[in-house]
């Protein structure tokens, strides 16, 4: 029993290490990087500020999370097209207190970091340790799971609904 609650608690902790290490990267990478590059002539100039994390779908969400749905066919803008699920988790954590972008990244990072430790156990219960080691690295790692962090998409809770169907399904 002593021996499982190591190798359970080791494990999470290296799934922990690699999702914030990785996390950190980007972050920083966003936050101190990107404003020091050039300025595409039709793009929007990046700040060091949440604004970083806040693009593209992000306004809707934010409408969605704060005054609920709407259908405007003047304006040519529906938010009806989203999913509930984001804007309800961030909605949560904003009634305690938290702003928008600071709880739509949250919500981001934390299902994403959820969908790795369920990853984790299902690579590691039928490949090994090493197979789930290397899976998470490399998930982590991989330049896309920068929309695991930012505020205007979904696939982390895509990943986070997915890996658990199928950890669910592939039990028996």
């Amino acid at each position: 029993m002593n021996q499982a609650k190591n190798i359970i608690s080791n494990n999470l902790l290296f799934v922990l290490a690699i999702w914030c290490f990785s996390r950190m990267v980007i972050g920083i990478s966003m936050l101190l990087i990107a404003p020091l590059l050039a300025t595409p002539s039709t793009g929007v100039a990046a700040t060091v500020s949440w604004d970083v994390f806040y693009a593209f779908d992000s306004d809707f969400y934010e409408k969605i999370a704060t005054h609920g749905y709407e259908y405007s066919v003047i304006k040519k803008q529906y938010s009806v097209a989203f999913f509930p699920l984001f804007p309800l988790f961030i909605r949560g954590l904003m009634s305690l207190g938290l702003p928008f972008k600071l709880a739509g990244i949250l919500v981001n990072n934390l299902t994403f970091f959820g969908a790795l430790i369920v990853l984790f156990s299902w690579i590691h219960e039928r490949y090994g340790k090493n197979a789930a080691r290397w899976t998470i690295a490399v998930l982590a790692w991989f330049p896309m799971s920068l929309f695991g962090t930012v505020i205007y998409f979904c696939q982390s809770r895509v990943w986070f609904l997915c890996v658990n169907f199928i950890f669910v399904a592939t039990r028996g």
